[in-house]
């Protein structure tokens, strides 16, 4: 299906632990807020358009900023790309030029943000290398190293395992990356988990309205069907399996039927499945439209 298509800049603008944001003042998502930043005109580059809006908008010359990453979000028919770049050094004082009110977004932000912007927020949590902790993986290996890692998997692992096992090893290597649990998930996880998974069976209950801010959403995909759902809703990223070694009734993609399911997502894409080498692997991930890789023996 072909979609009409805009091309967006906006830019992550910390103020201590916070993000600069403006609130809409537009009929459509009226007082919500959202990232500074606006279209490309008149065949701009992203980079381009990101320094003059943010000129436009907050009255300040950008000398410093990182291209983090595209997302693409579907709005009924229109397919907006999200470019977003993070700000390290500007000219001058912050000031709203076109009267917009200008709101502090954290954790603890009482404002609405527009759906979109919550991704993009997580974007930024993502891990290149997506570690998943199973409990025969676990048990086998007694331990595991997660001073390289950002963000761990935990599949199929109930809130009492972690507490007795995996966590006072997490405690004992001093990590502080995030924890991403299984859906469905019981009352018992409070405030110690930073996202929650959905395998391929449950992927179709995910109910974008019931979304926590600050907490990333993924799924397992194994077919274009499911990536296609996937880029209907507002997940942060999906997994892509099996790619080197077949799992159930699914035969292997291979690297080229890998590539194919990526470029169809709207959303980061992780290859999963037999992969052996995390350089190498990494690398063809990376030049088959993927963005990072995801493992439990060899991650």
């Amino acid at each position: 299906m072909h979609h009409k298509k805009i091309t967006i800049s906006v830019a992550l603008i910390q103020n201590g632990s916070s993000y600069i944001c403006l609130r809409r003042d537009d009929d459509h998502y009226k007082d919500y807020i959202e990232f500074p930043g606006g279209k490309l005109i008149n065949k701009e580059t992203p980079s381009n358009c990101l320094v003059r809006e943010i000129k436009e908008e907050l009255n300040i010359n950008l000398k410093k900023y990182k291209f983090i990453g595209a997302l693409k979000h579907l709005y009924d028919d229109l397919l907006i790309i999200i470019n977003v770049f993070k700000i390290f050094k500007y000219d001058g004082d912050i000031y709203s030029n076109e009267g917009r009110e200008i709101i502090n977004y954290d954790v603890n932000c009482s404002h609405k943000i527009l759906p979109t912007h919550n991704r993009i927020i997580n974007l930024l949590k993502l891990p290149r290398l997506l570690k998943i902790v199973t409990i025969d993986d676990f048990n086998k290996n007694n331990r595991f190293d997660s001073t390289y890692l950002t963000s761990l998997r935990l599949r199929d692992i109930s809130y009492d395992f972690y507490k007795n096992n995996i966590k006072n090893e997490l405690i004992s290597q001093k990590y502080s990356g995030n924890i991403i649990i299984d859906y469905p998930h019981n009352f018992s996880w409070k405030e110690h988990y930073h996202g929650v998974h959905f395998s391929s069976n449950d992927l179709y209950k995910f109910d974008p309205n019931k979304k926590e801010p600050f907490i990333t959403y993924s799924a397992s995909c194994h077919t274009l069907a499911d990536i296609e759902f996937c880029n209907t809703k507002l997940f942060d990223f999906i997994l892509v399996s099996p790619v080197l070694r077949s799992y159930n009734e699914y035969p292997k993609l291979n690297w080229s039927g890998y590539s194919k399911l990526s470029k169809h997502s709207y959303l980061p894409t992780y290859a999963l499945g037999g992969l052996s080498s995390i350089t190498a692997d990494y690398e063809q991930c990376i030049k088959n439209n993927g963005f990072g890789i995801a493992g439990i023996s060899k991650i």
